[in-house]
């Protein structure tokens, strides 16, 4: 099965394939969008260059919560020239979660590999 390209934006940045994030998206099936780097500043213009499969927008929060399709992120692209043309958002693959712990490093995001499984998923082949 051919790894699905996913863009996760979190405060700012998004998690290039150099970032902790990559080994626990590709247990899930999922690889960066994005072609180098770890953290890279967010920007409109590169996530439309990427052409990402899913987008999964992680939110600062005390608490953690599962992954949910997020239609307010959605609508939040829709305004946006270019992005608004993505199959992702098309698709309805954009995504949220709150991070308390369970993406920060040295979580080894365990908790939250179902969450992206199920992303991969959705995305389908």
């Amino acid at each position: 099965t051919t790894a699905r390209k996913i863009i996760v934006i979190w405060d700012g940045v998004m998690a290039g394939p150099d970032s902790y994030l990559a080994e626990p998206l590709a247990a899930a099936g999922l690889q960066s969008a994005l072609t180098r780097g770890s953290w890279i500043k967010f920007d409109w213009e590169l996530l439309v260059a990427a052409k990402p499969d899913a987008v999964l927008w992680i939110q600062n929060a005390g608490t953690d919560s599962p992954i949910t399709t997020s239609p307010e992120k959605a609508v939040e692209m829709t305004r946006i020239p270019g992005v608004r043309d993505l199959a992702c958002l098309k698709n309805k693959h954009i995504y949220q979660v709150n991070s308390g712990s369970n993406w920060l490093p040295g979580s080894g995001l365990t908790k939250s590999l179902d969450g992206l499984i199920g992303i991969r998923n959705a995305t389908g082949q």
